[in-house]
């Protein structure tokens, strides 16, 4: 495009200015095709990532268990704390039946803290062991264990 002094009345001719507005429109359709790239690509990031949040879990998430396999973690923590049990099932909705004799069941669930819960396990296994009372059901489900005496 040829520039003519501020002080000429001389007129862009017409082919100059269609081709002024074809750079123009080309200029305009290039950048919104940048920032259209840009923000699908951030939106794909954004959206491909998992969803963030705080896992009630995170002694297991942090050593690589899931919530489905806590069987062996279960058992690991029973055997190092010397807590007697016959054997370890998984029923329905995240509940745990630790079975020690065929009378005494404990109930423990996934969707809590397990560490937490079986911490308390064995702190309330210990006391009443030391006071001579036996149990048929200890469930730590619960915000506060139920226990139910023989």
């Amino acid at each position: 495009m040829k520039h003519y002094p501020m002080w000429s009345r001389k007129r862009v001719p017409k082919k100059e200015r269609k081709q002024y507005a074809k750079k123009r429109i080309l200029f305009v359709s290039l950048i919104c095709a940048v920032v259209a790239l840009l923000l699908g690509g951030v939106g794909f990031f954004v959206l491909s990532r998992e969803p963030v949040f705080i896992s009630p879990l995170p002694f297991l998430h942090s050593i690589g268990i899931a919530n489905d396999d806590m069987r062996p973690v279960i058992e690991k923590f029973l055997k190092t704390n010397n807590i007697s049990y016959s054997e370890i099932n998984q029923t329905g909705g995240g509940t745990y039946e630790i079975l020690d004799t065929p009378t005494k069941k404990i109930y423990i669930s996934s969707e809590k803290d397990v560490m937490k819960q079986l911490s308390s396990l064995q702190r309330i296994v210990s006391r009443l062991t030391m006071e001579g009372k036996k149990y048929t059901r200890l469930d730590l489900r619960y915000d506060k264990p139920v226990i139910v005496l023989q």
